[in-house]
C-alpha cells in the first residue's frame, strides 16, 4: 500500500476546508494511507517537543511523497506554517524530506495565490524536494463535479511522477550569503517630515547585524522621532485563525489580549511612512513578521494602507527575492498605497548603502508631503475588482463591515452603473449595423480614439 504524509498548514486543524480537498481524495483512493499532521495548530509542539518530530520523522522513512495543503492568508500561507519550516532547518531536519516527491493543495479566492505558491515552492525546492505543480481551488469548487474530476486527476498525475521517478527541474536556486559587515556612514542632511510619522516594523532585530544597522541609519534619515516595532518585543499570542470573527465589525478575536491591535491602532494607522525591516528566509520574511501581517486581518478587506508610502529595508540578496518585492508591492496597491520600493545589502559597499537609504528616505518623505499616489497597475486594481465582486456576492453575509465600507465609499464601481457609457455603447452599436458607418469607422478609428483626448488639450 502507498503512503502518503499529509502537511496540515491550517490553524483550524481537522476543520480546515483546504483539507476536505485532501479527505476527498481518501475517500477515492482506499488503496492509498494518508498520515495527518496538523503541524500549523500543533506548532506549540514541534516548538518544545522532540517527540513530534520522531513521529514525522518515521512516517516521511516510510512514505512515497509529501503533500502540504493549506488555505491562503493574505499572499503566503499561514504564518504557523512559515514557522514550522523554519524549525525544519533550525532542527537540522532536512534531510527527512530531501528526495520526496511533493505538491501543494490550497484553497483561497485565488487571490495572488500564484505568489503563495511560488513562495511555497522555493521553500520546498530548498528542503531537497521534487515538487509537482500545485492543485488552487476555491471552497466552490469542492461541489463542482468537473473541479473534483481535476482534483482526481491531479493526484493520479502526482502518484504517477512518483512511481516513475519523473525528473523534475527546479526552478528557485539557492539564495546567496551575504557575509560583509555594514557599517553606516552619518546622515548628511536629515530629512524634515513636516508634520508628517514614519514608522520602520523590525522583525528580528539582532544587535551587530547589517538589519540592525540599516534600521538606526534609515532612523536617523530623518528630523525627529521615527517610531520603531520591535516585533519580538511585541507580546503575541498567536497568528489569524481564520476564525472570520472580525467579518462582521471588523473586532479580532485577540481583542486587546495582546499588543497587536494597539500596535496598528496607535502606530501603523496614524502613519503616513511605513518600511518593513526584515532579512530573507526563503525569498521572504521571517514568520514573525508573516503572523504581524496576517493579524490585519482583523480589518479584512478595509484598505488599510490608504494614501499611505510604504517601502522595504532587506538583509539580503533582494535581486533573487523578486517573490518579497511582488508581494509588498500587490499588497500595498490593493490597499490604496504606494510601493516605493525596497533598499538591500547586497551591494555590499557602506558608502553605497548610505546613499541609497538617503535616497529612499528623501523620496518617502517628498512623497508623502506631495500626497503623491502614482496610478496602479493590474496588481492593485485586479486585486480590489476581485474583493469588490466576491464581498457583493456570495461572502456578503460574512464580510458585513467590508459591504458597509465598500458601498459608502464607492467601491462597488461595476460597469453596470455607467448608464452614460451603456447608452452610448447602444447607439454605436446600432449605427455600425450600418455597413457604409462601420467602413467609416473603421478608417477613422485611432484619430476616433485620440479626439477626447485633443478636444480637451484645446481647452487649455
Amino acid at each position: 500500500m502507498e503512503q502518503l504524509v499529509v502537511i496540515n498548514g491550517s490553524p483550524k486543524g481537522k476543520k480546515s476546508v483546504s483539507l476536505k480537498f485532501v479527505e476527498y481524495l481518501q475517500k477515492k483512493n482506499p488503496q492509498t494511507a494518508f498520515r495527518y499532521f496538523n503541524v500549523a495548530q500543533d506548532i506549540r509542539s514541534y516548538s518544545r517537543n522532540p517527540e513530534a518530530w520522531k513521529t514525522l520523522k518515521e512516517a516521511l522513512e516510510q512514505s512515497q511523497g509529501v503533500i502540504w495543503v493549506f488555505p491562503v492568508y493574505i499572499f503566503h500561507v499561514p504564518a504557523a506554517l512559515m514557522r514550522f519550516l523554519e524549525l525544519v532547518r533550525e532542527k537540522d531536519f532536512q534531510g527527512a524530506f530531501e528526495g520526496l516527491y511533493t505538491t501543494c493543495i490550497s484553497t483561497s479566492i485565488h487571490f495572488y495565490d500564484n505568489l503563495t505558491h511560488d513562495l511555497m515552492r522555493s521553500a520546498l525546492e530548498g528542503l531537497g524536494m521534487h515538487y509537482i505543480p500545485p492543485f488552487t481551488a476555491d471552497q466552490a469548487d469542492f461541489f463542482n463535479t468537473e473541479s473534483r474530476r481535476n482534483l482526481e486527476w491531479f493526484f493520479a498525475d502526482f502518484l504517477g511522477a512518483i512511481s516513475e521517478r519523473r525528473p523534475v527541474a527546479r526552478r528557485f536556486a539557492p539564495l546567496s550569503v551575504n557575509s560583509w559587515t555594514y557599517i553606516p556612514g552619518p546622515s548628511k542632511e536629515p530629512i524634515e517630515l513636516k508634520g508628517k510619522r514614519a514608522v520602520i516594523v523590525v522583525d528580528k532585530d539582532v544587535p551587530g547585524t547589517n538589519l540592525s544597522a540599516m534600521v538606526q541609519r534609515f532612523a536617523s534619515a530623518f528630523t525627529g522621532k521615527v517610531d520603531i516595532v520591535e516585533l519580538e518585543k511585541l507580546t503575541i499570542r498567536g497568528g489569524c485563525l481564520g476564525c472570520m470573527k472580525c467579518a462582521f465589525d471588523h473586532d479580532c478575536t485577540y481583542a486587546d489580549k495582546d499588543d497587536i491591535r494597539q500596535t496598528y491602532l496607535t502606530l501603523l494607522d496614524p502613519a503616513d511612512i511605513i518600511i518593513y525591516a526584515g532579512a530573507l528566509q526563503d525569498r521572504y520574511f521571517s514568520s514573525l513578521m508573516k503572523l504581524f501581517v496576517e493579524r490585519r486581518f482583523m480589518r479584512t478587506h478595509y484598505p488599510f494602507m490608504k494614501g499611505k508610502q510604504v517601502a522595504l529595508l532587506v538583509a539580503g540578496p533582494l535581486s533573487q527575492a523578486q517573490l518579497l518585492y511582488d508581494t509588498f508591492d500587490a499588497d500595498v496597491q490593493v490597499c490604496m498605497g504606494h510601493f516605493a520600493g525596497a533598499v538591500s545589502d547586497e551591494c555590499m559597499d557602506s558608502a553605497k548603502l548610505d546613499a541609497a537609504i538617503d535616497t529612499m528616505a528623501c523620496q518617502l518623505a517628498r512623497y508623502a508631503i506631495a500626497g503623491y499616489l502614482p496610478p496602479d497597475t493590474f496588481l492593485g486594481i485586479a486585486g480590489r475588482k476581485l474583493f469588490r465582486d466576491e464581498v457583493w456576492g456570495r461572502y456578503r453575509f460574512l464580510f458585513q463591515a467590508d459591504h458597509r465600507y465598500y458601498r459608502k465609499t464607492g467601491f462597488y464601481d461595476f460597469p453596470q452603473k455607467d448608464w452614460r457609457t451603456r447608452w452610448q455603447n447602444f447607439i454605436l452599436t446600432i449605427r455600425l449595423l450600418n455597413p457604409k458607418t462601420r467602413r467609416q469607422m473603421r478608417n477613422t478609428l485611432s484619430g476616433f480614439m485620440v479626439k477626447p483626448l485633443m478636444n480637451e488639450l484645446d481647452k487649455m
